[in-house]
């Protein structure tokens, strides 16, 4: 399995937050002994992003 992720905040005030993640997932080398055949057949690439406001009181 490799793995990529990247986490980044910028303050927009002092309670206000802007907040962004990305990722990537890869699955390679994964062993049907222990994943089984159907698992490691099916498994493909994966993305993720978000993007929010994060306010503390």
């Amino acid at each position: 399995m490799l793995g990529i992720n990247f986490d980044n905040s910028y303050a927009i005030t002092e309670q206000l937050s802007l907040t962004m993640q990305t990722g990537f997932a890869s699955p390679q080398g994964l062993k049907t002994s222990i994943w089984g055949l159907r698992f490691t057949n099916q498994a493909e690439n994966a993305f993720m992003g978000s993007l929010g406001f994060l306010y503390t009181f």
